[in-house]
């Protein structure tokens, strides 16, 4: 049977496989089975075929032995064939096909016929140049990557076992297909019961946004619960729910803000140029509150530039206003996950130099939804350059000239580290907002902390049940509290939902609300997840926060948004753009503007057709948001870093990334020929005037 095969199968046994071409299939046949691959020049059918007449000449017998390798290499192609559509799958079960069992077993076994001069005589593809030490490293590389896929084995398993159920026949009966079956789903079994490497990962988080502990607390409890090591710095006090996860309070090196009033964060809201310019960075922590902070001095001074020991595997820090917190990263000497859980503000992609066009990719805060007319062009260009000058020169230049002076000298900048960044993680959907390019260390992880619907609390649950007509759920986020509502404001609320049917939860901080009838129900904390999924809730009047949008998103809830502040507008503008809410300016609030918004989206089933159908295509992922975080994040520390994954743009100044240099050579190279031109053209025609000259000189010569 081996003498049968192809010459690019036999040729396995070396360590080596030569190919006709190194594409296709046939480089992930060796990635797949970590062997390397000496490239022959590409024949064409034709050349195939006079080599086959010209054994034909020589002896018959070849030509049998070319049939044979041709139904051979015919069988391995119809193999394949009969399976491309098998997408779920794609090359990593293609290039899984083990040719060793078209193979004997023991190559002592052979007959005479098959003697080692056979294979000796494939001396052309030259497997004696094959360096081995020299491209072990690379061979190792390449296969770990191919092998290294966020699609699990089980998925192969799951197509398996329904392709068979759905194209059965009598072989399903047979002894070899149950036990396929059988073991298919141990597979499926093992998936969940396996235990992967444990590791130690630090995450660093001292920024004390609600909404942003809710996304990147997600991530590290379930990473604690996959049985890795996780050590958590940050300013919430919350008991952990897993042995292995540990807390380290930073309260006392940044407190709390003062809560601001909702018309306050209006006030800073209102004015974009203020907003990115100066109200963004007043998150930032001081550097007294840094220098003096007893719990990330100790975890600076953990290790030394002589000592060798790797306390942690992976950090995972949040990026937004201030990136230093990347320079532990660099300490610890380990690979560092960025996460910026919220849609991106200018500067963030710059970091993986992932494609950002102003063009078209609205930014965070600008309150713009593509496409966009020439001045929204204008407006998101410019104040996407002027964010960018501010985040370098209040953020990354002041941090640069304060850290010396905290944790000493010889440090690399704070943009060289976050050039150098492994990977990526952003709380988007294109789903959401809107499809734009990107690079491999990116990551959209929008719905992480989307847990499943858990029971809600009995008066709840009666007072949604109880309600023909559904229900609508008011709530303006953890950070504002609804009970700062101006008077009228608040009034005009309380006015709008004693004209509809519906029944409201309202989310009100105080203990009591004026005005309030016995269809609203008001406490000072409500399980926004589960409401959401109630299927009897018709609406979610909301701030428009990226968490909670995103809960109505998955349930399908149609959202009156009133955005107050930052990505708000962002987030309530595109559910508008899918038709499955409305956008009500907090200086529009009254009456009748509040009731005709509520009544539109009630009345009209649009909303929640549209709504669902926004759901369908959220929900609809090769894995989940949680599942994907946390594959990326192993990816990481097995491959101890990512560098492969950043793109040479990385590290191009601006004018190259740009080719503003090679846009200047063009305009030299075309000004310079229309110089040229020009004085071709002046010459010419000075020399065309000079030889009229001549030519009436030596007429009037020849008339006289």
């Amino acid at each position: 049977m081996r003498d049968r095969l192809p010459a690019k199968v036999r040729a396995t046994e070396t360590g080596v496989v030569n190919l006709d071409k190194t594409t296709g299939p046939g480089t992930h046949w060796v990635a797949y089975r970590k062997i390397g691959i000496i490239s022959t020049p590409y024949t064409t059918d034709d050349d195939d075929d006079d080599d086959d007449d010209d054994d034909d000449d020589d002896d018959d017998d070849d030509d049998d032995d070319d049939d044979d390798d041709d139904d051979e290499c015919e069988a391995i192609k119809k193999f394949i064939k009969c399976n491309e559509d098998a997408e779920q799958i794609g090359y990593d079960w293609i290039g899984g096909i083990d040719f060793e069992t078209f193979q004997d077993s023991d190559p002592s076994d052979r007959s005479d016929s098959e003697s080692d001069s056979e294979y000796e005589s494939d001396s052309e593809y030259e497997y004696n140049k094959w360096d081995s030490d020299l491209h072990a490293t690379e061979v190792e590389v390449l296969y770990s990557s191919f092998h290294d896929t966020n699609k699990p084995d089980s998925n192969s398993a799951k197509l398996f076992i329904k392709h068979g159920f759905a194209h059965r026949s009598f072989a399903v009966m047979s002894s070899l297909y149950l036990t396929f079956v059988v073991a298919a789903l141990l597979l499926l079994l093992g998936e969940y019961s396996s235990t992967a490497a444990s590791y130690k990962i630090l995450g660093l988080f001292p920024f004390h946004g609600p909404s942003h502990h809710f996304a990147y607390d997600a991530l590290m409890v379930e990473l604690a619960r996959r049985g890795h090591q996780v050590t958590v710095y940050n300013t919430f006090a919350k008991e952990s729910v897993v042995p292995n996860y540990t807390r380290v309070d930073l309260r006392a090196c940044f407190p709390l803000p003062d809560v601001l009033t909702i018309e306050q964060m209006a006030q800073l809201g209102h004015n974009k140029w203020h907003f990115i310019g100066d109200a963004l960075f007043q998150f930032m922590p001081t550097v007294e509150q840094l220098a003096n902070c007893a719990p990330l001095l100790h975890l600076w001074n953990l290790t030394s530039p002589d000592d060798e020991t790797r306390h942690y595997d992976l950090m995972v820090t949040e990026t937004f206003t201030a990136d230093f917190w990347l320079l532990f990263a660099h300490k610890l000497r380990i690979p560092v996950i960025a996460f910026h859980p919220c849609p991106p503000l200018p500067w963030i992609r710059d970091a993986v130099s992932a494609p950002d066009h102003a063009g078209y990719m609205p930014h965070a805060g600008f309150g713009l939804v593509a496409p966009f007319n020439f001045a929204q062009r204008l407006e998101n260009l410019i104040l996407g350059t002027y964010s960018r000058l501010t985040y370098i020169f209040k953020s990354e230049r002041f941090w640069d000239a304060q850290i010396p002076h905290i944790f000493g000298p010889d440090l690399p900048s704070i943009g060289y580290l976050t050039r150098h960044i492994d990977m990526l993680f952003l709380y988007e959907h294109f789903s959401i907002n809107g499809a734009s390019p990107t690079v491999p260390p990116v990551v959209d992880l929008a719905g992480l902390n989307i847990k499943p619907a858990g029971p809600l609390p009995q008066n709840i649950r009666q007072f949604i049940d109880e309600s023909k007509d559904g229900v609508v759920y008011f709530c303006m986020g953890s950070l504002l509290r609804g009970k700062s509502f101006l008077k009228e404001k608040r009034d005009a609320f309380l006015y709008a939902f004693s004209k509809i049917p519906q029944r409201v939860l309202w989310k009100w901080e105080g203990d009591e609300l004026p005005g309030k009838s016995d269809d609203i129900m008001i406490s000072k904390w409500m399980p926004q997840r589960n409401i959401l999924a109630h299927p009897n809730v018709k609406l979610f009047i909301s701030h428009s926060g990226l968490l909670g949008t995103s809960e109505a998103v998955y349930e399908g809830v149609p959202i009156l948004g009133i955005p107050i502040f930052g990505d708000q507008r962002n987030n309530i503008r595109n559910i508008e753009a899918n038709g499955a809410g409305e956008l009500l300016d907090y200086d529009d609030i009254s009456n009748q503007t509040v009731l005709q918004k509520i009544q539109t989206i009630l009345t009209n089933p649009e909303y929640q057709r549209k709504a669902k159908q926004l759901s369908k295509r959220y929900r609809d992922r090769p894995m989940s948001p949680l599942d994907t975080a946390v594959y990326w994040t192993e990816y990481v520390i097995r491959h101890k870093g990512t560098p492969f994954l950043r793109t040479s743009a990385v590290d191009m100044p601006w004018y190259q990334y740009l080719l503003f240099d090679v846009l200047a050579f063009l305009i030299a190279v075309f000004i310079i020929g229309l110089l040229l031109l020009y004085y071709v053209c002046k010459m010419s025609l000075a020399l065309v005037a000079q030889l009229r000259r001549r030519a009436l000189v030596t007429s009037k010569q020849r008339h006289s």
